[in-house]
Formats: C-alpha cells, sequence, structure tokens
C-alpha cells in the first residue's frame, strides 16, 4: 500500500528543539515537533525513518535514524531516535521521513502514503495474530485494482476485512468483541430517540452455517487442488433454513500444515461470528459521544433503561454488551448514527484481554497513587493510561504475597500530575514503592451487575472442580464445598489431568450441559454421554459463574 521505490512520504518538516520537550524537561536523542500530533498529521509511527539536514551540529544531521518512540504533547509531540544527537534549543533543521514499509520497488506497490493508511490498525492486528500464513501467489495478469486485492485475497481469507478509519484505509478482525482501547458506552444517557431502537436479526445478512475454503491454486491449470468445509451442526439443529455457504478462495495459501491448521481455527473463527444470525441495531447518538467512534471499534451497548428485549435472558431488561462498530454516518445536524453488530451473540463463552497491572512508586498517599511505568508500558508511555476503562470503578491495592489486599475506587486521573491517580474511600495506609494497582476477584455472588465492566473487558480464571466419584457416563458427584458452583445450563468439560478422557464435545459439536444440580446428594446431571466414566480426581472445568457469566475462552 504504501511502497513507491523508497522515497520519503513528507519532506521539510521543520524541528524546533534537539533533545529539549519542553523548558524544563530533556530527553536524550529526540526531536521535537511543533505539530500537536505527528501520527494524524504525517502519518508518522514508531519505526520509521528519519533523515535531517541543516542543523549547524553535523552530528545531528543524520540519515535514515529510525524512530524508537513517539510522545505527544499539548504544545507539540517529540521522536526518540536510534542515532546519537546533540542538545539545540531553536535548531533550523528539517526532517524527512520514510515509511519502514517502502519496501517494494517503484511501480510494485500503490504509492499511498500513510496519512492514507490505518497503519497502527494493521500493526495491532498483526501483533494480536503472529501466526498467519505466509501469502504465496503467482500473479500472471495486471491486477484489476490494488482494493479489490487486499480485500479479497490478503484479509478475507485471514480473517479479516477492510474499512476507513478515521479517513484512512484501515481493517478489522472477524473476531469475538475485544477491548483494545479506551471503552465508550452507549445508553439511555446519550442515544438518542431510545424509543426507536430495535434490535434485528436476519438470515439474509450477517448468517452461515458454513465455511468452505478452497486453497493452492494450480499454476497451470488454475484449479483449487485442496478444500475444506466447516458445518455447524448447532446453527444447522437451531436455525433450519438449509446450507447457507460462506465462500473462501484464497490463491495465495498453499497446502502445507501450518496453512491448513490455521484454516481449521479460521473457519472456525467465521462459524462462531455467523452461525446463529447476529443480532444487530442502529442507534444515534450526539456528536460529542459519537464522533471519537470509529468503524471497527468496540462500544459496550446498553442497559435497563433502554427497553430492548433481551433474547440471551428472555426479558426486557437488556443487559449491556460489547458490539462492534460496522457502519458510521454523521448528518449535518452533527447527529452521529452507528450500525452495531453482536459478535459475540450466541457464543458459549466470553473472549477478553488479559488486565493491567501497574507498580506503585514512591511519594503515595492513602488516596493520591504513584504509578510507574511497568509491565509492557514503555519508557515514554503514560502509565495510568491503562486504567482510563475504570474511572469509577473499583480496584485493588495489594503487595505481591497479598498480606496487604484493599478494594477502592478509582476516582480519576490527577490533573497536576500524569503519573498519579486519586482513589476513594482512602486506603488503610500510604502504599510504599513496589505494591500494585491491580483489579479486584470476580465476585463470588449471583448479582451479574457486581462489577460488571470489569468482567466484560477482562477474563479472569474460570472455576475448576475436582470429581469425587460417578456412578455412570452421564453424571457426576462434587463435594459440599462445589456444589454452588454448578448451574443449570452452564457449560462443562470433564477430563483427567493429560487428556486422554476428555469430553470436549458433545455429539452436536457442542461442549456437554448442566442438565440438573442435586444439592442433597452433590450430584451434577449432564445432557449427555462423557462418553467415559469418570474416576476420582478427574476434573470439570469451564462451568461459568454464579452470576449466571459464561466461561472465558481461548479465541
Amino acid at each position: 500500500m504504501i511502497s513507491d521505490g523508497g522515497l520519503p512520504f513528507v519532506e521539510n518538516v521543520e524541528i524546533r528543539n534537539f533533545n529539549q520537550v519542553s523548558p524544563s524537561t530533556f530527553v536524550n536523542n529526540a526531536i521535537f515537533l511543533d505539530t500537536f500530533d505527528s501520527n494524524s498529521e504525517y502519518g508518522i509511527v514508531v519505526g520509521d525513518y528519519v533523515t535531517i539536514t541543516g542543523s549547524a551540529i553535523p552530528a545531528n544531521n543524520v540519515t535514515d535514524s529510525q524512530i524508537t518512540s513517539i510522545q505527544v504533547f499539548e504544545s507539540g509531540s517529540y521522536l526518540v531516535l536510534s542515532d546519537t544527537l546533540t542538545t539545540v534549543t531553536g535548531s533550523p533543521a528539517i526532517a524527512s521521513f520514510k515509511s519502514q514499509y517502502n519496501t517494494l520497488p517503484n511501480g510494485c506497490g500503490c504509492s499511498m502514503s500513510p496519512t492514507q493508511v490505518d497503519v497502527a490498525q494493521h500493526v495491532n492486528l498483526k501483533t494480536l495474530f503472529p501466526s498467519l500464513p505466509e501469502y504465496d501467489f503467482y500473479i500472471k495478469d495486471t491486477l484489476s485494482t490494488a482494493r479489490d486485492f487486499l480485500t479479497e485475497q490478503i484479509y478475507f481469507p485471514a480473517g479479516f476485512y477492510r474499512s476507513d478509519r478515521a479517513g484512512r484505509s484501515s481493517v478489522g478482525a472477524t473476531i469475538p468483541p475485544l477491548v483494545l482501547e479506551e471503552l465508550i458506552e452507549l445508553t439511555d444517557q446519550n442515544v438518542k430517540m431510545a424509543d426507536n431502537n430495535k434490535i434485528k436479526r436476519q438470515i439474509t445478512k450477517d448468517f452461515f452455517n458454513n465455511v468452505t475454503y478452497k486453497f493452492n491454486r494450480d499454476t497451470i491449470t488454475d484449479r483449487f487442488l485442496a478444500g475444506t468445509i466447516n458445518f455447524s451442526q448447532r446453527s444447522l439443529n437451531r436455525i433450519n433454513t438449509g446450507t447457507k455457504s460462506l465462500k473462501i478462495e484464497s490463491d495465495g495459501f498453499r497446502g502445507d500444515a501450518a496453512t491448513r491448521n490455521f484454516i481449521a481455527g479460521q473457519a472456525r473463527r467465521f462459524t462462531d461470528r455467523y452461525q446463529f444470525a447476529a443480532e444487530s441495531i442502529e442507534v444515534q447518538t450526539d456528536y460529542k459521544t459519537g464522533m471519537p467512534i470509529e468503524v471497527t471499534d468496540i462500544v459496550l451497548f446498553g442497559n435497563s433503561n433502554l427497553q430492548l428485549p433481551d433474547i440471551n435472558q428472555g426479558s426486557r431488561d437488556f443487559a449491556p454488551r460489547l458490539m462492534e462498530v460496522v457502519n458510521k454516518k454523521l448528518d449535518i445536524r452533527g447527529q452521529v448514527s452507528l450500525s452495531l453488530l453482536d459478535t459475540g451473540f450466541g457464543l458459549d463463552g466470553r473472549f477478553s484481554t488479559i488486565s493491567p497491572n501497574s507498580f506503585i512508586g514512591a511519594g503515595s498517599s492513602t488516596t493520591s497513587i504513584v504509578l510507574t511505568a511497568s509491565f509492557g508500558t514503555g519508557e515514554f508511555q503514560v502509565e495510568r493510561l491503562k486504567w482510563q476503562n475504570f474511572i469509577g470503578e473499583e480496584i485493588r491495592i495489594r503487595n505481591e504475597d497479598f498480606t496487604f489486599d484493599e478494594v477502592t475506587t478509582l476516582v480519576q486521573f490527577d490533573p497536576g500530575s500524569i503519573n498519579r491517580i486519586v482513589v476513594s474511600p482512602a486506603i488503610s495506609l500510604a502504599p510504599p514503592e513496589g505494591y500494585l494497582v491491580d483489579l479486584p476477584e470476580y465476585p463470588d455472588t449471583e448479582n451479574s451487575e457486581d462489577r460488571r465492566k470489569m468482567k466484560t473487558i477482562h477474563g479472569f480464571f474460570d472455576p475448576q472442580v475436582i470429581i469425587v466419584s460417578a456412578p455412570n457416563d452421564t453424571s457426576f458427584v462434587v463435594s459440599v464445598s462445589d456444589i454452588d458452583k454448578f448451574l443449570v445450563d452452564a457449560y462443562v468439560i470433564i477430563h483427567n489431568d493429560d487428556f486422554t478422557d476428555s469430553s470436549t464435545l458433545g455429539s452436536n459439536d457442542e461442549d456437554l450441559q448442566v442438565l440438573s444440580v442435586d444439592t442433597g446428594t452433590n450430584t451434577v446431571t449432564l445432557t449427555g454421554s462423557m462418553g467415559f466414566t469418570p474416576s476420582s480426581g478427574y476434573r470439570v472445568n469451564l462451568i461459568g459463574f454464579k452470576d449466571g457469566g459464561l466461561p472465558y475462552r481461548l479465541i
């Protein structure tokens, strides 16, 4: 997309200072630019290359120095380079920038500017899915359009789709909803004309009950030499509409084992997204709320005040859900219309990201906590931004061995410091350096609203129970302290330590579920056979939680 023979994508950018990023702050090997956001204005990202000319200090005139960090301030932004720079203020030097992805010879790329391509989103998804298979194309004719080639042959077979974000060519992924950035909530407080909202579910759109892959195309005959079909028996059982196939024809995928394994996994992800005709809804919101939202973003939509039917619970008390923004419109009145899709609809589990943690620094008090860069935060990144989704929510202050462990509420970010958070009520002591900010444990209650946002965004260990005995292949007995962990209809997997016995899949491509729970005999009866009679010491996984929350699963 960006390649044009290695030419710079922007030139003559003025450098205000070398190493000085504010009147009182100096950063080694940094150049300070007047632009507020170098990515928004120029498309510069970490890893791109800088060539500097015009400095009176020869050592500052560097060629293809790589950007290792970018930080944005109100007065500008600074870029840390891989070369050693000498401090200069009020410099007349200028910079040109070349993309790290400008790698193909002239005529072999699209010659797009990084301001036209959402590079960061491509990199984020590549990081999230590092094991993508290699493509191997035999191109015989001129491609009709690069857009069609990217959409049909690069993105689609690997489970991605082309979209536009902030006016740039971007990409989304066919995965369950994951919160990777700041989460925006859409409730009755910011959704307009809520009475007009209607949940839709239709088999003419966003519905397929089988996924067909064709790949390893022969270069002579143009025939596909390999293919797979993934049927969803669960979909066929629940929605009796005949066969509706999602067809993927990949010219670039070959027939090696790694590619076949990837296709098998991706076919399952397509199936999860489309097998039950996902619910969708059109909503309108105000400019302030809607303008920052982009296509492919995940939002937390709904509450009981919206008076929408919730078929997951069989009531009009609509529980908030993570939904993907699949379209966005802005009218001349400043009203934003969003098309939302419940990409987790009908799934037998929850999908989430690992929760944040932060080390506490020196100088904290019982209500003002200092955070230090920790657990993946870069040298020039702001640690407290990890916690932006939890302002107003409960957090946990603890030490490493949990001998100190208290829960309080994150009230706000301290406006007078970039590394402090404010909590209330005050904790019992000023936490010393080395203590941690964490999320509380998953609540051991039946209240689904208890810490809902935390449970929705991030994952927790599912309960695991040891079997005491089993009378047959459809039921088992657990200890009296564990029987309350089981709910009717909950999913379960029963297995021994090495998984040589495992009830992973039932006959209909579904995990077994709990049919009944006898608290008198501590017996759990299942909806079908485990395929074996478990012995004492076998384990029960998945289970779910007392609040009815589904188990957390791997994508």
